[in-house]
């Protein structure tokens, strides 16, 4: 263990050093991330816009998903990235839009008069559109059929109420049905202002390309910043609820607690109390619920970073027969949390998150993310090396102080289960 505990200081050091970015604001109220890495033969951009799920409506919901792929496809800069053997992508997360590209650094410069366009004057192709409308209708329809994404999204629905983050990142039906040619537009008007966007650029890069990719940027529109009002995230009160669907054998269980935003101080603890109640084969949950109940494979939590209040998940696919027994033993693992969580059980799901984050911290892609996400959270673009920080001190107190205060709130319960039940 202290071997372990020696090498993982060892690399959170190098790490730190490699995050230690530069921000500067543009005059169009825009923040400009930059991260030198000298060694890097790639130069990353990610560019967050400050909105997300929270710029739509149910409504117009998947305007922000249908927006991207009209954008991207209908101007010239995706096949000349694609062209130099770079990556390109753009698409909608829940609290933010996101643009990113990496390509070879000989090539990035070459390509900075596309991206100028397709930011500031960029082309919308009918022909494009309708084809695009057309594939998300049938993507939006081809998730009916899986069991898991149908459980997913009605537990957003239960657990958020009104609040966007139950709306779908890629829309419902019937709202993406009535979206015209003209709401592309009106998207790109409404959400592409300077006030909002997160520009984090990283890679070997000269000063040339520094000063040519913020040019690309501060020419925006400053606009309104975006207000995030997260009143009504959080669960009002306790829900239970069950849903039929066809074609499947075995019911799917999921327990949604009320968890801290990525800016609570508990964010941290509740990430390895997530670890290790439910992270893998020797978490609390897999030995308890598979090993010595025998009530199914699959087994297992999650909680995703949001701005506002986020869920704590557990999920476990079962027969429908066990499912009130096995939601039981859910409440009464994570009643007794407090007292079986060990000192050992704190550092072995910190060693895990420590070992995964710092080893895909190494790419240039994921250094420019980091920097944006972080960001776009209100944590600073280098809270990366505070996040790891945090985490390496994060106690069992700490962690039985998440466990106390997360499964005494409220959660909702929702069970897709089997046709006939």
């Amino acid at each position: 263990m202290k071997k372990i505990s020696i090498i993982l200081f060892i690399v959170v050091m190098t790490t730190v050093t490699t995050f230690a970015g530069e921000k500067n604001m543009l005059k169009n109220n825009g923040m400009f991330i930059t991260n030198k890495l000298e060694q890097s033969d790639i130069i990353s951009l990610n560019v967050f816009i400050k909105g997300g799920l929270f710029a739509e409506s149910e409504a117009d919901n998947g305007i922000g998903t249908l927006f991207s792929d009209v954008w991207l496809k209908s101007g010239d800069l995706m096949s000349k990235v694609e062209f130099y053997g770079g990556n390109i992508d753009a698409g909608v997360a829940s609290d933010y839009f996101e643009f990113q590209i990496s390509m070879l650094k000989d090539d990035f410069i070459k390509i900075l008069p596309c991206l100028k366009k397709l930011f500031n004057d960029p082309d919308f192709s009918n022909e494009i559109f309708e084809r695009e409308k057309g594939l998300l209708i049938k993507e939006i329809k081809s998730m009916k059929d899986s069991p898991s994404k149908v459980a997913m999204e009605k537990l957003g629905e239960l657990t958020y109420g009104d609040f966007p983050y139950e709306l779908s990142t890629i829309g419902q039906v019937d709202s993406v049905k009535n979206l015209s040619f003209k709401d592309i537009r009106k998207y790109y008007e409404k959400t592409f202002k300077g006030s909002n966007f997160i520009i984090s650029l990283a890679g070997d890069f000269s000063d040339l390309i520094r000063s040519k990719t913020q040019n690309v940027f501060e020419d925006l529109p400053e606009g309104k910043p975006v207000n995030i009002n997260c009143k009504g995230s959080g669960i009002s009160r306790s829900v239970y609820e069950e849903e039929a669907y066809p074609r499947i054998r075995q019911a799917k269980l999921y327990v949604a607690y009320d968890a801290p935003s990525a800016a609570d101080k508990g964010y941290l603890s509740t990430k390895v109390l997530t670890e290790i109640m439910g992270g893998g084969m020797s978490s609390y949950y897999f030995n308890i619920l598979r090993q010595q109940k025998g009530y199914a494979y699959a087994v297992g939590a999650f909680y995703p970073s949001r701005l506002c209040s986020s869920r704590y998940i557990t999920f476990i696919g079962l027969e429908y027969d066990n499912v009130m027994k096995a939601v039981e033993d859910i409440r009464e693992i994570n009643a007794q949390s407090v007292d079986m969580i060990t000192d050992e059980d704190v550092q072995k799901a910190k060693n895990y998150i420590l070992g995964r984050i710092l080893s895909e911290s190494q790419s240039t892609q994921k250094t420019s993310w980091y920097a944006a996400f972080f960001a776009n959270l209100g944590l600073g673009h280098n809270y990366f090396e505070q996040y790891i920080e945090n985490l390496r001190n994060v106690s069992l107190k700490d962690v039985q102080n998440a466990a106390e205060g997360l499964f005494n709130r409220k959660n909702t319960t929702f069970v897709l289960k089997p046709e006939n039940n």
